[in-house]
């Protein structure tokens, strides 16, 4: 109002225009100081001035989302101003969906980048106005905006006036950069400057409240002096420093101005009471009109409390007659209800617009403090309830039904679809019946309702989370209702149900959140038939999927799926009374969660600049320390997320570990730096010179449990034992790894220490006197990057780049319980619970996992190798295949059936990396990291010959002449060796030239000359009878040489790098005879000929097979994918119709790789077992034309095979066609075994198999549901 906050609007216009004022200004003050009325003051001002770039005014339940205020700022902002329109334009051309990105993408794109295009270094001509922002919905989201808004505003040339209450978690952002910003907390100004703008407004309200009464009701009659100067000053004396109880008096007198206001100026108010006496006795005196039983029955009364308590507990505002569809009360009645109370609630005039909501928060914390509102005291719980049976009621009716949201085709994701717009009502239930249920009175009751509805319907639920974009809340929402206290009062039928429901979601997660058609389709045959989701919903929906899974675990093993994070993460913890996780990630912020439902506990801590590479929690809970990659380590209070300490500074560069010693007074951390520092835990000071020893990067650190050794693990490949209180070495350091050691955890009883290192071993060691007691070689596929012990020390859990998470039993080194799959990326960082039951992880995915980690049964898996596939060869009769592994052994298997022959080949002692057979096929020989060759008989699959030693590093590639007289072997000592192969002597000295390790070597067809490829990026011509080289080496590719071989001719020399190109050479010349064969998207790892030399077969670290022409260099076939990690090696049959390949993932696969050409016939596409597809297979997806016309699938894309429309992605596990249709989605721990539609075999440890006969899709994909009915009908 006009002449009030006089002052304060004369600074803040002063602040608006002066170039040398902070970009920020904050102004903070209580509820009902009259932070908006001083918002939309300054607006004007500014609007009048020309000075107003934009504004945006929360408002809970109304405007509260965060991700709106950027948006709306610059689409206001760029109406007005032509310069930054332009900048926008250009920027939303390269990024055109920032409006929906993260809020830290929204301020550089929208606001940013934009502005400074506009306006460059000039100075800040321009304000936007946020105000109210404690009224957004979403905290997290409120501390980054503001946490953005604050670090950018210096170089983000216009200036920011922000309002707010002083909650803490936007005060903890303020507070954390003091001087980026001004301030003005209304609550501390004088108490004389604001009784005199509350008595100008007072003043004007109430004279405009008789004007309007006069005009409107002439016969009303108003003293002359109305309102009096006394009148006035009462008020303005009760209101103290509280606008909103000056406007509260207005809003009352308006129906009876003169009677009301001299009742209200009839109160007595004591001196000294505190700063809500005076609005309470004004909630008091108008709730007491309200509800007065003198002219309001008990009826009436307990509805209006009702009512009441259902405002204050509804999780957000809804209309009027949303609520009323809601809670089953008619608008007519609670309009009646709340009328005497329009004072304090505000009520829209129509039913189905604005939101029904208290005016101000204080009335609501008036209400609901028992000594401030006595009688009127309203009991929360009871709302609770009221709005749990609400939403119980809501889901158990015909509203939320099967394809709720009339989804047209199962092809496209809901993004891609009109879906329908569902009723209100329905989505607030779905979304908050959990929080109503676990805080409301009556529990037992709703459970028993609550488990019918989820049995009926629970599918039905996740659609419709699915299609409001909440899906990834459904595993918190499920388990919110398992929390220790609800567990007590449910059934044992409702505990079960949840948890399978809760691991359906985990499941199927990535589909759920998809598309809506998927729940049904494809995450629904996931579920083993035992999950009680399976015994509910598989008789309802018959026309689906079968899978049938083979070796792979049937026991779900996570039990939660946290994510907030937006970034990797690098570290969790797990408090000593095992309630809480505490994770750091490379967001830098630390997040704080329940360990029993998932839920945030805590605000993320923001202070870290860079990367959080490690948090710990100390013993009694209280305190977390974090370290950093920008070279700190910070303290935080546990309870409260607050920072306790000023950074600590000391490392020259990135902190990599941080730990509590064991009495909790001391921080240890370590550094790339390569050293240890140890900081007093009360004042943040070093207490220490820095530990020094280790050669390269300190990784890990751990202390043992009674404080007397602390060990540390580095990248110079040793772990160190320390003294706590000197920092002397107490060892010399142990030596075992042959790589980096990232990680090292002491045992409970401090007698071992357990390490994890980037050579896939876990090693444990005598914490007195180093020696090692246990080594887990290639205990993952992939490096080691973290190991802890259980709290009793008789299990290690290990967490790898392999993405998985493994148990093991401490002192056998064997598997305590099935590998822990479902993370997509690194895994990060592993913690035991402190009651052993459970582990924790956290990922390069983003997420944190609960998995448990008691035993289970062991999974029966299929004869395969354990560990990845380096090779692999036909026998020349086309009859065999053998495969060598990192597994260290050979198997043989027959190439039609995929069996067995005989047992696995031993006798290795390191991965074996190369086999090949005879050309007779009586004789198997293999290269291994041992240093060794070895040759066996293939038919008894006994070691004839070996170990031939002589070279001194790693046998890369071994190969029998034509005539099976000699073998050639290459390795990374940077040699070549021919020998005998029946005396195992060599025939020459060591061939040397090469100037980088031997990767790949073969014999010409007629003996006479041997190539060889290298990481020096050449590839090398040798005679074979003297070692001398015949041409100059081979240049051109840019990249190491992983694969050489010679056309069946003799001809032509092909090699394969890592470069990600095929060259084709001239073998008399060494000339290139075509250009680069180029496709792959990453290292080619190896090739292989047809027998009639016309096709050339490549594999590749992007986990696709492509077949060439020889002649023209051409593809053959589309790229052909199915394997889920690096393909190493391939082979071709002799028949040349088929290929046999290995990958990292330990699966051999065997593909047809024959065109067939299309027809007029519909195809039949077959993830099972199927020879050919020219007849109706029983397991076969048929794309008819009731589905699918059959050229949609491939429509404008040069598809020569059916086989190729539906390409398998690995990473996502989606089954799409050509255009990117969505066919079938894959669980995680289904992929690697999944039979591909050109497999003819696949060979490994599992195997996924999918009937398809009844599967229904695209737009009939409604038909899945039958209920056994027939087929389903729309309601």
């Amino acid at each position: 109002m006009a002449n009030t906050r006089v002052q304060l609007l004369l600074d803040l216009n002063s602040w608006s225009r002066n170039p040398s004022t902070h970009r920020v200004f904050w102004l903070d003050g209580m509820a009902g100081t009259g932070k908006s009325a001083i918002a939309r003051s300054l607006c004007h001002s500014l609007r009048d001035a020309g000075l107003l770039g934009a504004s945006f005014f929360c408002a809970r339940g109304i405007r509260d989302d965060v991700k709106r205020i950027i948006p709306t700022l610059a689409m206001t902002l760029a109406r007005h101003n032509g310069l930054y329109k332009l900048a926008l334009l250009d920027i939303l051309q390269a990024t055109p969906d920032a409006a929906h990105a993260r809020l830290e993408v929204q301020v550089e794109c929208l606001l940013k980048k934009p502005l400074f295009e506009a306006f460059g270094g000039k100075p800040p001509a321009l304000v936007l106005v946020i105000d109210a922002l404690d009224e957004c919905a979403d905290d997290k989201a409120t501390e980054v905006i503001l946490s953005e808004l604050i670090t950018q505003s210096p170089d983000i040339p216009v200036k920011f006036f922000v309002t707010s209450r002083p909650e803490p978690y936007i005060r903890a952002q303020f507070n954390m950069r003091p001087n980026l910003y001004d301030v003005v907390r209304l609550h501390d100004i004088e108490q004389d400057i604001v009784e005199a703008d509350i008595s100008l407004y007072l003043s004007r309200r109430l004279h405009n409240i008789r004007d309007s009464r006069e005009r409107s009701d002439p016969s009303y009659e108003f003293p002359v002096e109305w309102p009096g100067h006394t009148d006035i000053e009462t008020v303005t004396r009760l209101a103290g420093k509280l606008f909103i109880y000056a406007f509260t008096v207005a809003e009352y007198v308006r129906n009876d101005p003169v009677e009301r206001l001299e009742k209200l100026t009839a109160f007595l108010v004591s001196a000294g009471k505190p700063l809500t006496k005076a609005l309470d006795d004004m909630y008091f005196f108008i709730l007491s009109k309200a509800m007065n039983p003198n002219e309001r029955d008990a009826d009436e009364i307990f509805m209006t409390k009702r009512i009441l308590a259902i405002i204050l507990t509804v999780r957000e505002h809804l209309r009027v007659s949303t609520l009323s569809e809601l809670v089953g009360i008619p608008v007519r009645r609670i309009r009646g209800m709340l009328d005497p109370l329009h004072a304090v609630v505000y009520m829209p005039s129509r039913d189905d617009t604005g939101a029904v909501s208290t005016f101000h928060a204080s009335f609501g914390d008036y209400l609901t403090a028992r000594e401030r509102a006595q009688d009127f005291f309203i009991d929360t719980p009871s709302g609770q309830y009221d709005l749990a049976q609400a939403c119980i009621k809501v889901m158990s009716s015909d509203l939320l039904h099967f394809n709720v949201t009339g989804c047209a085709t199962s092809y496209l994701p809901n993004a891609q679809q009109t879906l329908a717009v569902l009723p209100v009502q329905l989505i607030y239930s779905c979304l908050h019946w959990p929080h109503h249920v676990t805080t409301a009175s009556g529990l037992s009751k709703l459970l028993l309702r609550l488990e019918k509805v989820l049995r009926e319907k629970f599918l039905f639920w996740l659609e419709v989370l699915s299609a409001v974009g909440k899906a990834h809340l459904a595993s918190q929402l499920l388990m919110r209702v398992m929390t220790a206290n609800n567990r007590r009062t449910a059934s044992l039928n409702l505990t079960k149900f949840v948890r399978d429901a809760n691991n359906f979601v985990i499941i199927g997660k990535d589909a759920i959140e998809l598309s809506v058609p998927h729940i049904y389709l494809s995450v629904l045959p996931s579920v083993h038939r035992t999950s009680t989701v399976a015994v509910a919903f598989w008789p309802r929906f018959l026309n689906r999927p079968v899978l049938e899974a083979s070796g792979v675990s049937t026991t779900p093993r996570t039990l939660l799926h946290m994510q907030g994070h937006t970034k990797a993460i690098k570290s969790v913890a797990v408090s000593s009374d095992g309630r809480r996780i505490v994770s750091g990630s490379d967001d830098t912020t630390i997040r704080v969660w329940d360990v029993a439902t998932g839920d945030a506990l805590l605000k993320s801590m923001e202070g870290h600049t860079d990367s959080i590479s490690s948090v710990a929690i100390s013993a009694d809970c209280t305190m977390i320390i974090s370290g950093s990659y920008d070279g700190t380590i910070r303290m935080w209070n546990a309870m409260t997320g607050q920072p306790m300490l000023t950074p600590m500074r000391g490392h020259t560069d990135l902190v990599t570990c941080v730990v509590f010693s064991t009495d909790g007074t001391r921080i240890l951390s370590s550094s790339n730096d390569r050293t240890i520092r140890v900081w007093d835990v009360f004042d943040g000071e070093p207490l220490t010179e820095p530990w020094e020893g280790h050669t390269k990067p300190v990784n890990s650190i751990s202390c043992s449990p009674d404080g007397i050794r602390v060990a540390s693990g580095s990248s110079d490949g040793t772990i160190r034992l320390w003294n706590p209180d000197t920092g002397e070495s107490l060892l010399d350091p142990l030596r075992g790894h042959i790589g980096s050691v990232w990680s090292v955890s002491f045992s409970p009883d401090g007698t071992r220490v357990a390490s994890g290192s980037h050579d896939r071993t876990v090693c444990v060691w005598d914490a007195f006197t180093g020696e090692s007691l246990l080594k887990l070689p290639d205990a993952h596929l992939d490096w080691i990057g973290t190991v802890a012990f259980s709290s009793d020390g008789l299990r290690i859990v290990s967490g790898s780049s392999d993405r998985t998470v493994k148990v093991w039993n401490a002192t056998t080194g064997k598997l305590a319980a099935n590998t822990l799959e479902g993370h997509s990326n690194i895994v990060e960082s592993v913690a035991f619970s402190s009651d052993g039951t459970c582990v924790v992880s956290g990922s390069a995915d983003g997420t944190i996992r609960v998995w448990d980690a008691t035993s289970d049964e062991p999974i029966k898996f299929l004869d395969g190798h354990a560990d990845w596939i380096n090779c692999v060869a036909y026998s020349p009769d086309g009859s065999r295949i053998v495969s060598c592994s990192h597994d260290k052994t050979l198997r043989l298997w027959d190439a039609a059936t995929g069996e067995p022959i005989m047992k696995p080949l031993r006798g290795h002692t390191a991965a074996i990396w190369s086999v090949a057979f005879s050309h007779a096929g009586d004789r198997i020989v293999s290269g291994s990291s041992d240093r060794t060759i070895r040759i066996w008989d293939a038919t008894t699959g006994e070691l004839q010959l070996g170990p031939l030693e002589g070279h001194d590093d790693w046998v890369k590639s071994v190969a029998f002449s034509p005539d099976d007289t000699r073998v050639v072997s290459g390795a990374q000592d940077k040699t070549i060796i021919i020998w005998d192969a029946l005396t195992g002597m060599a025939v020459m000295e060591p061939i040397e030239g090469h100037t980088g390790s031997v990767t790949s070597v073969a014999f010409c067809p007629d003996g006479t000359c041997v190539v060889s490829g290298s990481h020096d990026k050449t590839i090398r011509l040798w005679d074979a009878r003297t070692g001398k080289p015949i041409l100059k080496p081979f240049e051109g590719h840019v990249n190491w040489v992983v694969s050489t071989i010679f056309s069946p001719d003799g001809t032509h020399i092909v090699s394969a790098s890592h470069d990600k190109t095929i060259r084709i050479w001239n073998a008399t010349t060494g000339e290139l005879v075509t250009k680069p064969l180029e496709g792959h998207s990453d290292w080619v790892n190896a090739i292989a000929y047809s027998s009639d030399g016309r096709r050339l077969v490549s594999v590749s670290k992007d986990g696709t097979i492509r077949v060439w022409n020889t002649l023209t260099g051409a593809p053959l076939t589309n790229p052909i994918k199915g394997h889920t990690h690096w393909i190493l090696a391939v082979a071709f049959s002799l028949d040349g119709k088929c290929v046999v390949t290995g990958s990292t993932d330990a699966m051999i696969r065997v593909w047809d790789i024959t065109t067939s050409q299309k027809t007029a016939t519909s195809p039949l596409i077959a993830f099972s077992p199927c020879r050919g597809i020219s007849s109706l297979q029983s397991s076969a997806l048929c794309i008819t034309e009731h589905s699918c016309s059959i050229h949609s699938l491939d429509e404008g894309h040069d598809i020569n095979d059916y086989r190729d429309i539906l390409s398998f992605d690995p990473v996502s596990g989606w089954i799409t066609s050509p255009q990117g249709k969505l066919i079938l989605w894959v669980p995680r721990e289904y992929r690697i075994g999944l039979w591909c539609p050109r497999n003819t075999l696949v060979i490994g440890q599992s195997r996924t198999i999918y009937d398809l006969s009844r599967f229904v899709h695209g737009i009939e994909w409604t038909q899945s549901y039958a209920s056994g009915l027939g087929k389903y009908v729309a309601p």
